[in-house]
């Protein structure tokens, strides 16, 4: 463990160093030089021996963001954190999507990044070729391989009073699922998703909730047995 935050620490500074020189970040925010004022890093280094693995940086436009996370090919998109692997993700979108945008408090613009333990000039060099794919100054290769895209990532559910019943009547492939896929789709927040979609995030959930019901069965035989 203290070797993996070690590694994840040092290649997060190093990172910030470089966004806070790129003309195209307007803000960094992260708990080490070059990420807040001096007054927050003399409180922040009171109270920890290090600046942790997670930064944030605003670029200026929702659209830059976007095109910013998509063209990275290390940094994959998703909302978790603290992973050996490198992470990215804008919370207004993701992880914060279902609270209310006038309740909503961060920048529109805001991406996260948890940084990882892999070499640090790689990810140095992915995110210097994302900023140039994202500024048009740079094009991807169609064969280029990412690890994710947004368009990859699963529906936000929606909250329970946003919720509304739609039909697929108009879809002329005609959509797949039975009646009772479509209530429980609906109950989720993927109404506004595709029928494939859908059928994907039903099929998965049912499978994990199969899971469940035989793990619990297996632990309910085996406390049978030993009564």
């Amino acid at each position: 463990m203290w070797l993996r935050v070690s590694r994840a620490q040092e290649n997060a500074e190093e990172i910030a160093k470089f966004l806070s020189r790129h003309p195209r970040i307007t803000g960094v925010f992260f708990p080490g030089p070059g990420g807040c004022d001096a007054r927050a890093l003399r409180i922040h280094q009171s109270q920890s021996s290090g600046p942790g693995c997670v930064i944030s940086f605003t670029t200026g436009s929702v659209g830059f963001s976007r095109r910013l996370l998509d063209a990275s090919r290390l940094f994959k998109t998703t909302v978790s954190f603290g992973s050996v692997n490198s992470l990215g993700e804008m919370p207004c979108t993701m992880s914060h999507a279902s609270i209310p945008a006038e309740q909503q408090t961060l920048p529109q613009d805001l991406v996260r990044l948890s940084v990882g333990i892999e070499d640090v000039r790689d990810l140095l060099l992915d995110l210097q070729r994302a900023l140039e794919t994202a500024s048009g100054q740079r094009e991807q290769p169609s064969n280029d391989q990412y690890d994710s895209r947004f368009e990859d990532l699963p529906v936000v559910p929606r909250l329970p009073g946003a919720i509304a019943e739609e039909t697929d009547t108009n879809d002329e492939a005609g959509s797949a699922l039975r009646r009772d896929d479509s209530l429980l789709a609906g109950y989720l927040g993927l109404a506004q998703a595709s029928p494939r979609r859908q059928r994907q995030q039903v099929r998965a959930l049912l499978g994990v909730a199969a899971v469940s019901a035989l793990t619990v069965g297996a632990f309910a035989a085996a406390k049978l047995r030993r009564r």
